[in-house]
């Protein structure tokens, strides 16, 4: 049991640290897909609903009312371009992490640069958040399971240790032959029917 229990803990060590970093990467390339996506359809929405009304006198005006979306002087861009940025952040004082779309766009014949931004923080946060509820689940689940192991194999291995105890309280010399129970696992009934033919022919030899 001792052997078994130490096997098990030892495997669902290595799948605990193999799994958890696995775990939180794939959980962090899923939200910024899901961060790139809505950069993608914001900007499909200004292509489509607000570049051709805008007009360059009203960009100063569309910048003060769009904290995450603005339009920038022209950059050397040929296409969109999506990438990691910081932001400084006046309210936590601290730089922020963002994930940022900047695309080259055309105002009344003018160039620009579209430039659209998603904070990362709270993504960040829920991250941790999952990744930390994950490790405590599986290493809930993995102690359970140890647990239930330890207990379900101390009632399966219970015939095995009353035999044993039976042949070590028997003695050829005397007439008492050692009572081995009916169990409900085939092996440890194989088990007592070749000690009691053992024992019977011992007996009868001695």
């Amino acid at each position: 049991l001792h052997k078994t229990s130490r096997v098990y803990l030892l495997f669902s060590a290595v799948l605990l640290i193999v799994s958890a970093p696995i775990f939180y990467f794939l959980t962090e390339k899923f939200y910024i897909d899901d961060a790139d996506e809505a950069l993608i359809l914001r900007k499909n929405e200004f292509l489509q609903y607000s570049q051709h009304d805008l007009k360059v006198d009203e960009v100063p005006l569309w910048n003060k009312f769009n904290r995450d979306i603005k339009i920038v002087a022209a950059k050397a861009l040929t296409k969109d371009t999506i990438f990691y940025s910081f932001y400084y952040d006046t309210l936590n004082a601290e730089n922020e992490p963002y994930r940022e779309l900047n695309l080259p766009v055309s105002i009344e014949g003018e160039p620009y640069t579209y430039s659209a931004r998603i904070n990362l923080v709270e993504t960040e946060d829920l991250m941790k958040s999952i990744a930390l509820l994950f490790f405590i689940l599986i290493s809930l689940l993995l102690i359970g399971l140890l647990i239930i192991n330890k207990k379900l194999s101390q009632n399966l291995w219970k015939p095995f240790y009353e035999t044993l105890q039976q042949i070590k309280q028997f003695e050829i010399d005397k007439s008492t032959q050692p009572k081995l129970a009916n169990t409900n696992i085939e092996e440890f009934n194989r088990l007592n029917q070749s000690i009691e033919k053992l024992i019977q022919r011992n007996t009868s030899i001695y």
